[in-house]
């Protein structure tokens, strides 16, 4: 004979415990070992269940780091893109200053179209301001390798402007700490005459 005992809990889940007794009373035996296989089977889900939580903790960690890697990547890509074309408006920058340079020639041109000549380079710097690009001051500065890009070197009367920069031929630029291009400059070089001759 079969005897079969159904028991509901109240948790999310039901548990049907189910004894097969042969035509065997309820003795504690048979329940002990009934008990002891729903321990197991117990045991089991439990750690089937630990099992799933952690896979999921970790698939959910690497979508999360995967996301910000795909975010800081793309951040990258628009950094760079930005930064070509800045790089591409330099050369713009620089006509515009060469064309001021000679102040002479400058200001003989006619003064309305001086004028106009004038906010549109002050419109390109202020977009180049907006990005964050300033332009590295480099005349009189002592030479940085990493700022300035020593094109020649002249003699220099006054020993205090040894190892500085005497002129700029091309202007530089930097966004933040990133050189975006170097100055190209004309550094001083002191040397000192013999007086004993």
């Amino acid at each position: 004979m079969v005897n079969s005992r159904k028991k509901k809990d109240t948790t999310d889940e039901d548990i049907v415990i189910e004894d097969t007794l042969d035509g065997k009373e309820d003795t504690p035996l048979a329940v002990a070992n009934s008990l002891k296989k729903t321990k197991e089977k117990l045991k089991q889900c439990e750690k089937e269940k630990r099992d799933y939580l952690s896979q999921l903790q970790r698939e959910r960690a690497e979508f999360i780091n995967s996301r910000k890697r795909d975010e800081a990547s793309l951040r990258e890509a628009k950094e760079y893109a930005t930064l070509d074309v800045i790089e591409s408006l330099l050369p713009v920058c620089d006509s515009f200053a060469m064309a001021m340079r000679d102040e002479k020639t400058w200001n003989s041109v006619d003064e309305n179209w001086r004028k106009g000549i004038e906010y549109i380079y002050s419109q390109l710097k202020a977009v180049l301001e907006n990005y964050g690009v300033e332009r590295i001051e480099a005349l009189g500065q002592p030479i940085d390798h990493r700022l300035h890009e020593a094109l020649e070197s002249v003699s220099v009367a006054h020993e205090a402007d040894d190892h500085r920069v005497v002129a700029v031929l091309q202007e530089g630029y930097r966004k933040g700490e990133r050189i975006i291009r170097p100055a190209k400059v004309r550094a001083g070089i002191f040397e000192k005459l013999d007086e004993e001759k």
